[in-house]
């Protein structure tokens, strides 16, 4: 009855922590967020808070689950130690066993040896207990104990002490059974709490919080493009990321938004976007890294092939790394292109109005680590 209990209370417990996380996300999903222009806050503040709802979430379906199975494991010790009991009495019956054996054989040891001791020789008590017989000292004594007794002579006999009796050599105990490996109860990880700076890992763009641009000057005025619809992935051991680096960066190019019609169309077909849709950026090594582990900081070159307009080019990205509140990984880098290396059309209006042929590349990445093989 007791176990049943116990069973009936874990499994109500399951039950009331799967309600209570079942209306929680219920009441998250019917929440909706509406900002009108004018109001505070910016769009980087609501991607973070975004962000952070869907890490909840993955955190409480990642916690469901591992109390699903704690619970089983809860469920599997109580029946397991319901059947302890009469395991242990039976050990405890059969270690009874063996020492009333071993207590029997040393008796009959002293016995054989008594018997043995009044044939040889008569002890002064001689005339207050009549000897035995040989017939009642065979009688005394059972086949299966062989009594040995040296010569000695009668007078030596008289004179030496009783003999020690030595008992019986304990017959070796079989073997135990290794106990079952221990299962902690109600351990458990979530998936925000399971970033660790050193090892490699794989960390994954977080488009709403990711943007990557350039900064162009002309001898009209200096303007810049971005673009937030940036995706990708990195695998790196940031504590030694000059062992190994890869991944790969990519933007949209008709994505990137210089704030004037006009002049996005034209910076659109001078990139081509009708025949070459993405920018791409994939590392190809590291160097130059300064490592601070506690601190979490990286700093270094990024070494990698940029493609543009279908044209590929070695480049180096000089870059710092860290980590923000949120166990996200915070990247930022920035580099010079020259247009023509890309081929990509200098603009130049009637030659009162031209870009220069460089510009500068940067890009502002947050980025998640994630398990290996884990739902991209």
């Amino acid at each position: 009855m007791k176990r049943a209990l116990q069973i009936v209370g874990a499994l109500s417990l399951v039950a009331w922590t799967g309600l209570g996380l079942f209306a929680w996300d219920r009441a998250r999903s019917g929440v909706h967020l509406t900002v009108t222009e004018g109001e505070s806050g910016s769009s980087e503040e609501l991607a973070l808070l975004g962000d952070r709802l869907d890490t909840v979430s993955e955190d409480l379906r990642s916690l469901v689950g591992s109390l699903e199975g704690n619970f089983g494991l809860l469920v599997e010790e109580l029946e397991r130690s319901s059947a302890t009991p009469g395991r242990d009495a039976a050990a405890l019956d059969e270690r009874l066993q063996r020492h009333e054996a071993q207590v029997s054989a040393a008796l009959e040891h002293l016995e054989a040896l008594v018997v043995a001791s009044r044939i040889e020789s008569p002890s002064p008590l001689a005339g207050a207990i009549p000897a035995a017989s040989p017939d009642e000292a065979l009688s005394l004594s059972e086949p299966e104990v062989a009594v040995s007794a040296p010569a000695r002579s009668t007078s030596a006999a008289a004179d030496e002490p009783a003999a020690e009796i030595e008992p019986a050599p304990e017959p070796e105990a079989a073997p135990e059974a290794a106990p079952p490996a221990k299962r902690s109860f109600l351990a458990f990880s979530l998936p925000s709490t399971e970033f660790e700076f050193s090892g490699e890992q794989r960390f994954e763009v977080l488009a709403s919080l990711s943007r990557v641009g350039f900064d162009a000057k002309s001898t009209l005025h200096d303007f810049s493009g971005a673009s937030d619809q940036v995706s990708g992935w990195l695998t790196v051991d940031l504590a030694d990321p000059e062992a190994s680096i890869d991944g790969s960066i990519r933007v949209a190019s008709r994505t990137l938004d210089t704030g004037l019609e006009g002049r996005d169309e034209a910076m659109w077909e001078h990139l081509d976007t009708a025949h070459h849709d993405t920018i791409e950026f994939v590392p190809t090594g590291f160097e130059s890294a300064t490592v601070d582990v506690a601190a979490q900081r990286v700093e270094g070159v990024v070494l990698g092939r940029m493609t543009i307009r279908g044209v590929t080019r070695d480049v180096r990205v000089p870059i710092k790394v860290g980590v923000d509140s949120g166990r996200r990984l915070e990247l930022e880098g920035e580099t010079a292109l020259s247009l023509p290396d890309y081929e990509i059309p200098v603009p130049n209006q009637l030659g009162v109005i031209s870009v220069e042929e460089e510009v500068k590349v940067w890009l502002r990445l947050r980025l998640r680590a994630r398990k290996q093989g884990a739902a991209r």
